[in-house]
């Protein structure tokens, strides 16, 4: 009355929810902030301060983590901290995050698209900019 164990098929999805070959790491919290920030910023919401280029998307910590705390919340979900995050965006700098830097007067962090998308996150790989 043994059991079969499930096929490499199962088990590979399983992995896949926690660990990114792509990434070649783990999912952390971050990737999810990046994503919410990416895509709204490429719908062209005003609700957090940010510039565009084709390639990069540049945004304002404070203003971003403000407006993705409201979104998660209305969603029923938990946040990090921002102290957190900008520790998770320091990590991930130069895989997909640009340092931050002076634009339109404030401290940007920047979002490479095209890397970011290329390791899997649910990004646009650039933007059409009118």
């Amino acid at each position: 009355m043994g059991s079969n164990p499930p096929g490499a098929e199962v088990n590979s999805s399983a992995v896949e929810q926690v660990y990114k070959r792509e990434l070649g790491r783990p999912r952390v919290y971050v990737d999810d902030f990046i994503e919410s920030i990416a895509n709204e910023a490429s719908r062209g919401s005003g609700a957090f301060s940010y510039s565009l280029e084709e390639t990069i998307i540049y945004f304002q910590l404070a203003s971003a983590f403000d407006w993705f705390v409201v979104s998660q919340r209305r969603a029923g979900r938990d946040t990090l901290d921002r102290d957190a995050i900008r520790s998770q965006l320091t990590e991930r700098t130069g895989e997909y995050i640009v340092s931050p830097q002076p634009i339109k007067n404030r401290l940007m962090y920047g979002i490479n698209l095209a890397k970011a998308f290329v390791l899997g996150l649910d990004v646009p790989s650039r933007l059409i900019l009118k």
